[in-house]
């Protein structure tokens, strides 16, 4: 979703006392079409009926659908990107088993007899021998 387009768009038909908005036809429909899936349902049940309200009424239902947008607009910025220090490195992932507090000192006697070293190591791990007790039903006996 684009809101700083929508907040251009809206603006654009709220200027000079809302000309554009007494002649435009179906903006009602555009904009539920583009805030379908991200607005609250009261701003796209009154975006359904805009077309067929007085111009006073539209005015008001695209300020709240502006306000709207611009709240969206700051909490995707205050999401951003975090900073280096609080990310999670990756070297945490090739940590030793012996560094791994939850362990106990037989599990990791265990891991280290299997030849796991690390903490991806015990994450990709499939054993080499393994028992299938599955049921075989694709085996058909005789009649």
């Amino acid at each position: 979703m684009d809101t700083q387009f929508l907040c251009d768009f809206i603006d654009n038909l709220l200027a000079n006392n809302g000309l554009k908005l007494k002649r435009a036809i179906g903006v009602g429909l555009f904009l539920f079409n583009k805030l379908r899936n991200k607005a609250p349902n009261y701003i796209l049940d009154n975006l359904k009926e805009l077309d067929k309200l007085s111009l006073e009424k539209k005015k008001a239902i695209l300020k709240e659908v502006k306000k709207f947008l611009e709240e969206q607009k700051k909490n995707l910025q205050t999401k951003s990107i975090l900073p280096r220090e609080e990310r999670k490195p990756i070297d945490l992932f090739f940590k030793s088993i012996d560094s791994v507090k939850i362990l106990s000192k037989t599990e990791k006697k265990t891991l280290k007899a299997l030849g796991i070293e690390t903490v991806y190591d015990a994450l990709f791990y499939f054993p080499e021998k393994y028992e299938d007790k599955r049921l075989n039903n694709w085996i058909k006996t005789g009649d």
